[in-house]
């Protein structure tokens, strides 16, 4: 296995441009997932790494080989798509087999690989079938199978849970990061279910209009994103926003003092009043009645690192061990994740606080 490695790449379909100048690189053994919207690009750009898109511009490799000229067979790529693409005239063992054919393995060896591969993905018994007899799991466990059956040198990953129920999807998600632990396979994934992206990456590169936005830890991105598409996009719900500017030395919402400016790095913004905006995740802002934030308003104090803000309940969900209330601030609707409901109704006005470290500044 080797690292790979995507350099300046761009694909255009008539005027439209798919891939705008896509540099990644994904470290042996490692899994990436493109994630983004529907047409920002991700689908385009794991063709061309199939080769089965040529490329107006920039170059793959593999390591130290140049895929310029390497035609797909030859590049040792095994490739799942979202609806499972199995020969339906074979039998699953016959599917499987398909798979090794031309890599000079003998019999015995084959045989050995699928079963192993067949009893690790829980289809031992589906073996003597043909697709068509089986469900749309089972279907998508036999294409993984076929995929990592040829033990690859790279695996991509085209959407192959996209149709599948929540719980089948959670299922296989975790079936495959357990084999992938012990099979550690260079994997490029592609999804726009950010809560998938954070579930099976060791990196995720956020893709919009054909361009990469931010590439890193699922953990840096959620944490520390570049800017407002990174923070909204990422999150169930994604970040709450508000506009703000620079007023007598603080960060200001509408009359409301939210961060002092000597704790933003302003060094390289050219700021105007329409630049600034705040960010603040929904599991970051607790939520009381206005009476409850009266009467404990000793134990919270003054803090300064505190905000409190004042707000109209519009909406209440229950999300099962987590309520997700919608509020109106000002002008701006946000969204709170809290664990108690604590007998608060839609029309009610309320008290939300968070801490002033728990914002984020985005400058665009």
């Amino acid at each position: 296995m080797s690292s790979l490695i995507v350099d300046g790449v761009s694909k255009s379909f008539g005027d439209v441009i798919a891939v705008d100048h896509v540099s990644l690189e994904v470290p042996e053994g490692k899994r990436l997932v493109l994630l983004g919207p529907s047409g920002c690009g991700k689908s385009t750009t794991l063709r061309m790494i199939a080769g089965l898109e040529r490329l107006d511009a920039g170059k793959i490799a593999m390591g130290d080989r140049d895929w310029l000229d390497v035609s797909p067979a030859a590049r040792n790529v095994a490739m799942v798509f979202q609806t499972p693409t199995l020969y339906p005239h074979m039998r699953v063992a016959e599917n499987l087999a398909f798979a090794l054919r031309g890599q000079r393995i003998d019999r015995r060896e084959i045989a050995m690989r699928i079963d192993e591969v067949a009893r690790w993905m829980g289809i031992a018994d589906l073996v003597d079938r043909y697709p068509a007899t089986l469900s749309g799991g089972q279907q998508s466990r036999v294409a993984f199978a076929r995929a990592i059956v040829k033990r690859p040198s790279l695996l991509l990953l085209d959407e192959p849970l996209g149709g599948l129920d929540t719980p089948l999807r959670w299922e296989l998600q975790n079936e495959w990061l357990q084999w992938h632990r012990r099979f550690p396979v260079t994997t490029v994934q592609v999804t726009h279910d950010q809560r998938e992206a954070m579930i099976m990456a060791d990196a995720v590169a956020v893709m919009r209009d054909g361009k990469i936005v931010q590439t890193g830890t699922p953990s840096e991105l959620y944490q520390r994103p570049v800017n407002r598409f990174v923070a909204g996009f990422l999150g169930s719900p994604g970040m709450n926003f508000a506009a703000a500017r620079i007023t007598d030395g603080w960060l200001d919402c509408g009359g409301v003092k939210m961060l002092k400016s000597d704790a933003i790095d302003l060094s390289s913004q050219n700021l105007t009043a329409a630049d600034v905006a705040i960010g603040v995740r929904p599991e970051s802002i607790c939520i009381e009645s206005v009476q409850r934030a009266a009467d404990s308003a000793d134990a919270h104090g003054s803090d300064d690192d505190r905000v409190v803000l004042s707000a109209k309940v519009f909406e209440m969900r229950m999300l099962g061990y987590q309520w997700l209330v919608g509020v109106v601030w000002q002008e701006n609707r946000w969204w709170i994740l809290s664990r108690d409901r604590d007998g608060i109704e839609i029309g009610d006005d309320v008290k939300m606080r968070f801490l002033r470290t728990d914002m984020r500044c985005f400058f665009e």
